[in-house]
């Protein structure tokens, strides 16, 4: 049973969410309580069959422009590659996909997708002499469009640069003493987060020149080539990757500048981890296995309106402070001493099913932390939620399309481990998101 002031804060909350839902478009599911079942409030996927406009707004709109653009430029080896299809009656196409890279994990990329018998993308030795191509062309959509304004870039890197000395400042506390040397605090120090692609490439007119003459070269190689009729179109279309790969290799190796940045090693390799249409974060090791994180392009998109702008933050927050985590846990699992407390944590739960799957440790702790940045910031309520719960409505919106059961139910049980959730929401010991014991790893004091 509830108290008094509870069901008063309930019908309160009703309240402010149905004036909430008329002005947003969303609908927030008034037949539970946010501390009961957070993600049916939030996502309440019959009234809003799916995410909502304003979740689209904050974190998916980029592929709609993108696919506008894409439309837009009807780019002549593109429309080259589709003409196989009008010829040999299979499908071809560029278009955003997904494709799984392992059990649990997924992502969005640019692709061909090719269909003769069946639907099957083609195979990752064409895509890799596809891939420079296409990340090329994206980064001048990207660029000649406008989608990653610098102005927005920097704007967020005080946000960036915050979340960090908050992350250092916690990793003292927790992993150094007077008679160490804290190599996990000299790592989150190191660590680098680029926003995008490298800056060097952010010069629409350079790009466009670029890849201008790819397409050039490509179609005189094409005349070059000898094409017997009648070649099945796989061969057809391995045919024809060849040649995108030898023209982007000639007009990229005659150019000193445009060699280093998109054709030697370091530099390629640091290129192609760029996805140009996945949202959120990446990370990988440079050549002398420092931690690098990427801002990909999808996440740098400004929203339009305030409240959406406001929300991206918010989620940036949470994102930044995912990557120095990130760092962390690499530190905890392959460079800490084996007795180490937060090592042993993590490797106990990741064989787990029952606690908390240690892979999850930085979302955990990028929400604890996110949410304290946003609550020391004490911004005065507006009507709607506070900035708090809003924070975490914006987190539980990124799971509405969740279909793994597990990681959405490990999702939950981050929330019931987070004390400002409880605290944005009112949530009481009894209530299902209230968490009766921890069970998850606690490795930051």
């Amino acid at each position: 049973m509830y108290s008094r002031r509870a069901v008063f804060q309930l019908l309160l909350l009703t309240w402010t969410i149905s004036f909430s839902a008329a002005e947003l478009g969303h609908v927030f599911s008034s037949s539970v309580h946010p501390c009961d079942d957070f993600h049916e409030f939030v996502c309440n996927k019959k009234a809003n069959n799916g995410l909502s406009p304003l979740f689209k707004e904050v974190l998916d709109i980029y592929d709609d422009r993108v696919k506008e653009v894409l439309a837009k430029e009807n780019d002549p080896i593109i429309e080259e590659f589709k003409k196989i299809r009008e010829r040999h009656f299979v499908e071809i196409d560029v278009q955003i996909v997904n494709y799984t890279i392992d059990e649990k994990l997924a992502d969005r990329r640019l692709s061909f997708v090719y269909a003769s018998n069946g639907s099957e993308i083609i195979s990752e030795r064409e895509m890799f002499l596809l891939d420079p191509y296409l990340k090329l062309l994206f980064m001048k959509f990207i660029y000649v469009n406008d989608l990653n304004p610098k102005a927005w870039k920097d704007e967020l890197k005080p946000l960036r640069d915050e979340v960090k000395s908050e992350v250092v400042r916690m990793t003292q506390k927790s992993f150094c003493d007077s008679e160490s040397e804290c190599d996990s605090d000299k790592r989150i120090r190191g660590t680098e987060i680029r926003f995008g692609f490298p800056d060097e490439s952010e010069n629409g007119a350079m790009l466009t020149e670029i890849v201008q003459k790819i397409q050039q070269r490509f179609f005189d190689l094409k005349k070059e080539e000898v094409i017997p009729p009648g070649t099945e179109p796989d061969e057809l279309f391995k045919a024809y990757a060849k040649l995108l790969r030898n023209a982007y290799d000639d007009v990229i190796l005659a150019n000193d500048t445009w060699r280093v940045r998109f054709h030697e090693k370091k530099q390629f390799d640091e290129y192609l981890e760029i996805n140009p249409l996945a949202t959120g974060i990446g990370f990988y090791f440079d050549e002398n296995y420092k931690f690098i994180g990427t801002m990909m392009p999808a996440s740098l998109y400004k929203p339009s309106t305030p409240l959406s702008i406001k929300l991206r933050k918010m989620h940036d927050t949470f994102a930044f402070a995912e990557l120095f985590f990130h760092a962390n846990v690499y530190f905890l699992l392959v460079e800490a001493p084996k007795n180490h407390p937060g090592r042993k944590c993590y490797y106990e739960n990741l064989e787990s099913e029952s606690r908390f799957d240690g892979s999850w440790g930085p979302t955990l702790d990028a929400e604890r932390l996110a949410a304290d940045i946003i609550a020391k910031k004490n911004a005065p309520r507006k009507g709607r939620f506070s900035d708090l719960q809003w924070f975490f409505i914006v987190r539980e919106a990124t799971r509405c399309e969740e279909t793994n059961e597990r990681d959405q139910k490990l999702g939950t049980e981050t929330l019931k481990h987070n004390l400002q959730f409880r605290k944005a929401f009112g949530c009481q010991p009894g209530q299902k998101m209230v968490a009766e014991k921890s069970t998850m790893c606690d490795v930051y004091q």
